[in-house]
């Protein structure tokens, strides 16, 4: 209940990161994207900017879903608004945690 209520107050006051006297906290919120909007990138890009970013459906043993990888593709946002727009509705926020680290003396 306490890391609720810190959550909580935190985001009421547009925080991600507090000072306080047990240390600093911090709330990294998870991210993750939707595809299905994501695949709006693929009709606006040019094929050669996605190379490691984006990896289509193919088979193996077995289907392989299509694998965004957006800690590379976020470097897309630069390209355009539209792109920047994709991204940002894409979107898809995990539940946030509570962190707190010791303050160096």
């Amino acid at each position: 209940m306490l890391e609720r209520r810190v959550v909580e107050v935190m985001q009421t006051w547009g925080s991600e990161r507090m000072r306080t006297p047990s240390g600093i906290v911090t709330i990294p919120k998870p991210v993750s994207y939707d595809t299905s909007i994501l695949a709006g990138l693929r009709e606006i890009t040019d094929p050669a900017d996605l190379a490691g970013i984006y990896y289509p459906e193919h088979e193996e043993l077995r289907r392989v879903a299509e694998k965004w990888n957006m800690v590379r593709g976020r470097k897309l946002i630069k390209h355009s608004v539209d792109h920047a727009v994709i991204i940002e509705d894409a979107k898809i926020y995990g539940r946030p945690k509570v962190k707190i680290e010791e303050e160096a003396s």
